[in-house]
């Protein structure tokens, strides 16, 4: 519900004040960021001697941190060189805030690795 109003607050702040669609590439943003992690969880192997999966984890960790620094900063750019206007950013940075809240609270819960799984 959290991630459907982030969304909702994005697209929003598309159509409100500006009729300008520039925002929606924040969504975009959103929607990339967590790729680089998934991608590096496929292929990645449980080979405790080789350095690679060490490697590939930060690399994904810096992508992703770059795209979700991207969904920030992208409004902030708009509205310097003035293709949006304050209420825009408030909704999209709100939104954006809703969308990466919901989605490190569901890996928080969901994903990760309990002490008490012994199988």
């Amino acid at each position: 519900m959290l991630l459907a109003a982030g969304f909702t607050m994005n697209i929003l702040a598309c159509s409100l004040w500006t009729k300008n669609f520039w925002l929606l590439l924040s969504l975009l943003a959103y929607i990339v960021a967590p790729l680089p992690s998934i991608v590096v969880a496929l292929v990645s192997q449980d080979d405790s001697f080789d350095r690679a999966p060490k490697d590939r984890q930060s690399f994904s960790a810096f992508f992703t941190g770059a795209l979700i620094t991207s969904g920030f900063a992208l409004p902030i750019i708009l509205l310097h060189v003035e293709k949006i206007v304050w209420g825009s950013l408030i909704l999209a940075v709100c939104g954006g805030m809703l969308v990466y809240i919901t989605i490190m609270a569901y890996l928080y819960f969901f994903h990760r690795k309990d002490d008490n799984d012994h199988w």
